[in-house]
């Protein structure tokens, strides 16, 4: 069981979640864009303690790198002279910089190797809640299946911020790179 946790209110909320059920995950990943604003990277330091005091994995992050040599987003933007896709109403910003990593670590984990060797897929914890229907994918490829486990506790952003409060935690601020046209 792996979580992908976008650092911002709902993974944070999933995660304290699991750990008010007894529910450890195997590993907690997050894809570094390069370009998250400062307040995201100082979270990112609170909730890692937070990570370790309940006894959890720490948190892996893991980051993209192209063939030129562009170790973030933002470098990527300014030597291609181009705006994230996301500009053009299209998302292979996140594919590129948050799911091809952590693609690429799982493909070397050993843990996640052996599942599927013995012909199992491992699980994502996606952090979508109850109140997000427009985020409704494809549950299940031929590399992971997929769960949402705030929808099945019927968790919406309230929920969330409740949880992340009786955590005794800063809700964290909206989790995207400073120069997305989206944020």
């Amino acid at each position: 069981v792996v979580v992908s946790y976008g650092i911002g209110t709902n993974s944070t909320a999933l995660i304290i979640g699991l750990a008010e059920r007894g529910i450890r995950p195997d590993a907690i990943l997050t894809a570094d864009t390069g370009g998250e604003k400062p307040e995201t990277y100082a979270y990112l330091d609170v909730f890692r303690s937070w990570l370790d005091a309940v006894g959890f994995p720490p948190l892996i992050v893991v980051s993209y790198k192209t063939l030129a040599g562009d170790t973030t987003l933002e470098d990527w933007c300014l030597r291609v002279g181009q705006l994230p896709s996301r500009a053009f109403g299209m998302g292979s910003c996140a594919d590129k910089w948050k799911i091809r990593p952590l693609e690429s670590w799982s493909t070397h984990e050993p843990s996640i190797k052996a599942t599927r060797e013995a012909g199992r897929k491992p699980i994502a914890l996606l952090g979508y809640d109850a109140g997000e229907a427009r985020r409704d994918k494809i549950m299940e490829n031929d590399r992971w299946r997929f769960a949402a486990p705030l929808r099945d506790w019927d968790w919406d952003r309230a929920d969330c911020v409740d949880a992340i409060v009786r955590a005794d935690l800063p809700v964290p601020p909206k989790s995207a790179c400073f120069f997305c046209p989206s944020s």
